[in-house]
């Protein structure tokens, strides 16, 4: 199935439980959910390494990802 035809029937928030608990499972130390006008904006976290601890942002570009679906890009 092509991506921009793609739907699913689960939740913003199961999603984000999932995502969550994968970050745990691989040695996440922190993580945060940042929203902007209620909708996720991005998503940080902490990962443990045997370098020290790592910190990522991860930016939930809602706006293209959206064009991207809709065949707009």
């Amino acid at each position: 199935m092509p991506l921009k035809d793609y739907t699913t029937s689960i939740s913003a928030v199961k999603s984000a439980g999932q995502i969550q608990g994968n970050l745990v499972a691989h040695g996440a130390k922190s993580i945060m959910l940042n929203y902007t006008n209620g909708v996720p904006s991005s998503l940080s976290f902490i990962i443990a390494t045997p370098h020290g601890d790592l910190p990522f942002r991860l930016p939930a570009k809602v706006e293209a990802v959206k064009k991207v679906l809709e065949g707009q890009l």
